[in-house]
């Protein structure tokens, strides 16, 4: 016997606390102008790993019904210990996770500027070496670089450059004070230059 048929489709958003009501702010599925339902399953604090943790464990029927998803992680990846490639291929794993189980288009985020908050947590130097893998993963997102992330059907990028100060800083117009939260006003712009991908990837 078929299963029955849903009769609401979804849009999934993926992501950390630029995305979910972290420090009081507007979740963003409530910034999109999507006709359709969001699910927003971004968690404070989360990396690539642990968001594509949540994305199974909200289990198949769920992600089949997806007609589009949207990924902004990476600013918990960043860590001296590591590598830019290491954190390039956990990206690549969650949105590959996605892809294989979505019903409709995957649209990957370039992540928000952060440069002052890595060299005020990590120090000068390897605050710096963080913003070289922060450049990476950005680049890597809009398929550049040495191992580019494959396999979606678009990117949202207009927002970084808008966040920018120019240095790789966040404006402060647009800062919760800490140099990586986005207040609501940059999470509307942040929400805008993902439904334009979505929109020009034909999900919605």
């Amino acid at each position: 016997m078929a299963a029955p048929a849903l009769t609401r489709d979804y849009g999934a958003i993926l992501g950390d606390s630029t995305a979910d009501d972290h420090l009081g702010y507007t979740p963003i599925d409530q910034l999109y102008t999507s006709p359709q339902t969001e699910q927003n399953l971004a968690i404070a604090g989360s990396g690539a790993d642990s968001q594509r943790s949540e994305w199974q464990n909200w289990g198949t029927a769920n992600q089949i019904r997806c007609k589009w998803a949207t990924i902004r992680v990476g600013l918990n990846d960043f860590d001296p210990g590591t590598t830019s490639a290491a954190i390039t291929a956990r990206y690549q794993r969650l949105a590959s996770a996605v892809k294989r189980r979505i019903s409709g288009k995957v649209i990957l985020s370039t992540v928000t500027p952060c440069r002052e908050r890595l060299v005020s947590v990590h120090g000068e130097v390897d605050g710096e070496f963080c913003y070289q893998q922060w450049l990476a993963l950005n680049q890597a997102i809009q398929g550049g670089g040495s191992t580019p992330i494959t396999g979606c059907d678009g990117v949202a990028s207009s927002h970084t450059a808008t966040l920018n100060d120019g240095l790789g800083n966040l404006l402060a117009l647009y800062d919760h004070g800490d140099g990586i939260h986005i207040n609501n006003a940059g999470r509307t712009i942040v929400a805008a230059s993902e439904m334009a991908a979505l929109t020009a990837s034909g999900a919605i």
